[in-house]
């Protein structure tokens, strides 16, 4: 591919949907939230 192993900056609205979805999960009742992020491009 283009990128060749290298390190690629997420754009801010990706990160900014990614805690928008984890957000959602929150129901008020768990004191802790696990997710798992990962990705190669």
């Amino acid at each position: 591919g283009d990128y060749l192993g290298s390190t690629v900056q997420v754009i801010p609205h990706i990160t900014d949907e990614i805690k928008r979805c984890i957000g959602k999960m929150d129901d008020g009742e768990a004191d802790v939230i696990i997710s798992e992020l990962g990705g190669t491009v």
